[in-house]
């Protein structure tokens, strides 16, 4: 899969803030040894700074030109609307850092036929903080992404995928743990706003299983040619499992557990054991082919509070699924910013985002 903006978010996490801080904490400290902790100036004044545009496409790989410019306009409206959302209409206490992009085709499923242009808007909040309350203001450096995708559904992906070069793309389904605003948030932070009202996974067979790896070995040759080795290898697995066999659902193997007997013992997990997820694909039906290429179908938006607030809660209290108990402000760096996100999601206008879709 081509390389995308998502890639820093997704390996981003608060954690690597409070290191970058670290070492000029240090440097900083009393000469007795006593370590200093930033304070966050959650009243600061901050700012939305424009995001920086990023254009793809060309006469080989599209998008074309102006559909780089109608998607470009789509991208812009959805931004006027986060930024109606509470935390970024009256900025505090941070200044956002981003890009604006509108996608290249993927080359790998230019051969299958049509795809939608694919934008994505990408912002950081950076944090600003002091030592003490007569130190010198400052700006933390980098921090966790909010990302929207428009009509790219690769953020929902759990675990990691095989398949593409033209066929469908396999992944174990991810969990819903939560609604907000009405639409499903999943375990990997994940949530999905989509034109249309139709199921977002559709399960695959063995066999649908057994053609995504051929694909991926594919996959590695630049979509040229299978990997003639790893293609015999999967038929021959194939060829020695029944009918009945390959047409059953593909299921992720649990860590340390063998599968079903046969052919898929070490490879595939029992349908609907334990511990085990199903494997899925995207249902080719959330996307319509007849409107045009640039009309936002579906958005895909993460943010960085899967991990929720870290203080403590009472002994037995369960803890609480997003927006259901916002997260306050505070002048701890890592729980303002988990506040800061929070916010920024639980306060969007769903139903001006709706209004987007085609």
């Amino acid at each position: 899969m081509a390389s995308h903006p998502v890639a820093g978010y997704r390996r981003s996490r608060m954690r690597p803030l409070a290191g970058a801080v670290a070492g000029l904490l240090l440097a900083c400290a009393p000469l007795g040894g006593q370590e200093r902790h930033p304070i966050v100036q959650t009243d600061h004044p901050g700012r939305w700074t424009p995001l920086t545009v990023y254009l793809g496409g060309g006469r080989q790989i599209g998008p074309t030109a102006a559909e780089s410019r109608a998607m470009k306009a789509n991208l812009d409206s959805l931004i006027s609307v986060v930024r109606r959302s509470p935390a970024l209409a009256d900025p505090r206490g941070f200044e956002t850092i981003g890009s604006e992009t509108v996608q290249q085709d993927d080359p790998p499923l230019v051969s299958s036929g049509w795809q939608p242009v694919r934008g994505m808007v990408h912002f950081i909040p950076l944090l600003w903080w002091r030592l003490c309350d007569s130190c010198v203001l400052q700006r933390s450096g980098e921090g966790v992404g909010t990302t929207i995708a428009v009509n790219d559904l690769r953020l929902l992906m759990g675990g990691v995928p095989t398949g593409g070069c033209g066929g469908p793309v396999v992944f174990p389904r991810p969990r819903q743990v939560a609604l907000i605003g009405g639409y499903p948030l999943y375990n990997n932070g994940a949530l999905l706003i989509a034109a249309r009202e139709v199921p977002v996974f559709v399960p695959v067979t063995r066999d649908d299983w057994i053609d995504a790896q051929i694909n991926a070995g594919k996959n590695a040759q630049g979509c040229l040619r299978p990997d003639e080795r790893q293609r015999a290898r999967w038929e021959s697995i194939r060829g020695t499992a029944s009918p009945a066999e390959r047409a059953m659902e593909a299921w992720e193997r649990p860590a340390g557990r063998e599968g079903p007997p046969g052919p898929f013992q070490w490879l595939l997990g029992q349908p609907g054991a334990r511990g085990s997820r199903p494997y899925v694909r995207f249902n080719p039906a959330l996307f319509d082919s007849t409107i045009a290429r640039t009309a936002i179908q579906t958005m895909t938006l993460t943010v960085g509070f899967r991990s929720r607030d870290p203080r403590p809660l009472p002994r037995g209290t369960p803890r609480p699924l997003p927006c259901s108990a916002p997260i306050s402000r505070s002048a701890d760096l890592e729980i303002d910013g988990l506040a800061i996100h929070e916010g920024i999601m639980c306060g969007l206008d769903w139903p001006a985002l709706r209004a987007l879709l085609r």
